[in-house]
């Protein structure tokens, strides 16, 4: 089952806050300095502590930016745009050693904590941040809520071009399990920095058609919102276009059209336009 860690940061007050798949509240987590620090150890380069916890010793989590390509989003729970970042967290670095008798135990992670400096919430105002443990506790994603488009895009541009002015403003705190006891790491930094590498020319969907289960017979104020699924019958709204396109000076706009009819046809059209401008103006 997949664990759930949300958390809502605002970065303006800096406050904090984590809902959790565990049934237990985070106030039930012990402090993994309240257990005793019995060494160190090193993976890939970072130094981490080692920690004996109810007869076994534990490293404390490594966690670690990944590699990725992330384009901004529109998130319709949340209706904010969002940028998602990918992290790599390895809960059980420390090995066991012949001859030794010293137990080596494991940890299973539930959830990570998030907080921001500030310095990164000066820089980048009315954002938010998000994060989501998935695959058993070894991965998660770092979702970036943004009040606008604009946001988004002013934070990717700096992780492209200065990704330590991002990755040094947060901390992470693993939330996580040894045998029964619930143990909190506290916060560190992350072992590298983010890495942002892909086109950042990408297709984003605004209108979709795939069948008749949705009337597109909308009344003007739909059009302006949006309608729809982005995964099904889909209209992005007029509002949300023009926003993403008055950014760039230019955007290209392509049209793939499916005719049923004795054989499947595929046409594409594309053009570039200026903006598509504001439906309030």
């Amino acid at each position: 089952m997949q664990s759930w860690t949300l958390l809502i940061a605002l970065l303006l007050g800096l406050a904090c806050c984590t809902l959790s798949a565990d049934s237990n509240g985070q106030s039930d987590y012990m402090d993994v300095s309240s257990f005793a620090r019995v060494g160190t150890t090193t993976f890939k380069g970072s130094k981490l502590g080692v920690f004996e916890i109810d007869g076994v010793r534990v490293a404390e989590p490594r966690v670690a930016f990944q590699s990725s390509c992330s384009a901004v989003n529109f998130n319709w729970g949340y209706k904010k745009y969002q940028l998602t970042l990918s992290i790599r967290i390895d809960p059980n670095t420390l090995r066991s050693r012949k001859g030794s008798s010293k137990k080596v135990g494991r940890v299973s992670i539930i959830g990570l904590n998030v907080k921001a400096d500030q310095g990164l919430s000066s820089r980048q105002s009315g954002l938010s941040v998000m994060a989501k443990v998935k695959n058993s506790g070894r991965r998660a994603d770092l979702v970036f809520l943004c009040s606008s488009f604009r946001r988004c895009q002013q934070l990717r541009n700096e992780l492209v071009s200065n990704p330590s002015n991002i990755g040094q403003a947060l901390q992470f705190e693993a939330l996580g399990r040894v045998g029964s006891i619930p143990v909190r790491f506290g916060f560190r930094s992350s072992a590298n920095l983010p890495r942002l590498r892909c086109n950042r020319h990408r297709w984003i969907v605004f209108q979709r058609r795939v069948d008749g289960s949705l009337s597109f017979a909308q009344n003007w104020d739909s059009y302006v919102k949006g309608f729809g699924n982005p995964s099904s019958n889909y209209w992005m709204g007029l509002d949300r276009l023009s926003e993403m396109t008055k950014t760039a000076e230019k955007t290209d706009f392509s049209v793939p059209v499916k005719n049923r009819g004795p054989e499947l046809q595929r046409r594409e059209v594309q053009r570039r336009v200026q903006n598509v401008p504001s439906a309030r103006s």
